[in-house]
C-alpha cells in the first residue's frame, strides 16, 4: 500500500487492527520472559493461527510481532545480530511455492505475488550481514 491509498483508506472510517498479540501467543503456550521473536520462529503456526482468527475477526491489518526485536533486547537472550539469520533460515527450510499457497489466501493476493515477496524478503535477508539492522514489511 502506498502513502497516498493509505491515506485514501483513512478517509473511509476506522482502521481495526489486531492486538494483544503477547497475551495471546502465551494462551497458545509462549512461556512468560521468552523472546517472543524467537519463539514465534520455533512454533510458526501459533502466530498463523492468531493472525487468521484477527482477520476473522474483522482485522484489517496485521501488526509484525516484533515488539521486543531491540537490539537490547536480543541481547538479552543472546539473539543480538541474529533475528535475521535466523529468519534467513526459517525461510530456507520452507518450500517457498507451497509457503505462498498457504498464505495467499489470507492476504486475497495471487499466490504467485506472495511467492515473489517471500523469494525478495529471502534475497534482502541474505544480503544483510552482522550487526546490520532489517526492518521489511510485505504490504
Amino acid at each position: 500500500m502506498t502513502r497516498t491509498e493509505f491515506a485514501k483508506r483513512m478517509t473511509c472510517g476506522p482502521l481495526l487492527l489486531d492486538g494483544a498479540t503477547g497475551s495471546n501467543l502465551m494462551k497458545a503456550g509462549m512461556p512468560k520472559g521468552v523472546c517472543a521473536e524467537q519463539w514465534i520462529l520455533d512454533h510458526p503456526q501459533a502466530i498463523l493461527r492468531l493472525q487468521r482468527a484477527y482477520v476473522a475477526a474483522g482485522s484489517q491489518v496485521l501488526l509484525a510481532p516484533t515488539f521486543t526485536a531491540s537490539r537490547a533486547y536480543l541481547g538479552q537472550h543472546g539473539l543480538e545480530g541474529e533475528l535475521a539469520s535466523n529468519v534467513l533460515a526459517a525461510l530456507r527450510e520452507q518450500d517457498l511455492p507451497e509457503l505462498a499457497a498457504e498464505i495467499a489466501p489470507d492476504w486475497d493476493l495471487p499466490t504467485e505475488a506472495v511467492q515473489s515477496g517471500l523469494e525478495t524478503l529471502r534475497s534482502h535477508l541474505e544480503l544483510v550481514q552482522g550487526d546490520a539492522a532489517l526492518l521489511y514489511e510485505m504490504i
